[in-house]
């Protein structure tokens, strides 16, 4: 009786794993060899859970996804896609996904930032850092429109790729971008600008 006993709770406790947590993990939890959960149990790697806005849902090419726990992009890990919830979790009502993570400065009930690849084709340019002026808090780069002219022209939503920036802005194709020299530019720009003092000697 004891032993039937053992193995109702065993079945059940199977039963709860699986609707909450899903397949993947229920299987780490009953497989044989079980590797994953030892390190997880040992705490080398925790399991991170991501929820998507409404609506939204991972593409079937993310396997992998960059964490920080105070939103520092340039000090984010990697984790690995494990499955996806049979839940939904939190306030957003959208899916959720699981994920490990090697990083020892997580804790249980930490919030975290996740970057999630994006799947849709964007169509613009990409501008050196170099080129990039900033005015009143928008951004321009300067066009030469023939030799030895050129304009200031403004840029919309720039966003950080890399050691440039990218421009969803097809009117940028082929066009002559100055690279070096766009500071130079802009102070000289409204240096003319300014009315010369009248010279009173």
């Amino acid at each position: 009786m004891q032993l039937q006993t053992a193995h109702l709770a065993l079945e059940l406790a199977k039963q709860v794993i699986l609707l909450d947590w899903g397949t993947d993990l229920h299987d780490w939890v009953t497989s044989p060899d079980p590797k994953e959960l030892n390190s997880i149990l040992s705490g080398n790697k925790k399991i991170i859970l991501v929820s998507l806005p409404a609506n939204n849902t991972l593409s079937t090419t993310t396997s992998r996804i960059y964490i920080h726990q105070a939103g520092i992009r340039n000090q984010a890990v990697a984790a690995k896609l494990i499955g996806s919830s049979p839940k939904v979790r939190g306030l957003t009502q959208g899916e959720s996904y699981f994920f490990l993570a090697n990083d020892a400065r997580l804790r249980i009930g930490m919030h975290v930032t996740a970057w999630i690849p994006q799947q849709t084709q964007l169509f613009g340019v990409l501008i050196p850092d170099s080129a990039l002026v900033r005015y009143f808090g928008q951004s321009f780069v300067y066009l030469e429109t023939r030799p030895m002219t050129f304009a200031r022209y403004p840029l919309t939503v720039p966003k950080i790729a890399g050691n440039n920036y990218f421009v969803q802005d097809t009117t940028l194709f082929g066009k002559k971008i100055v690279k070096t020299g766009a500071q130079v530019l802009l102070a000289e720009e409204f240096r003319n600008q300014i009315p010369e003092e009248d010279d009173n000697d």
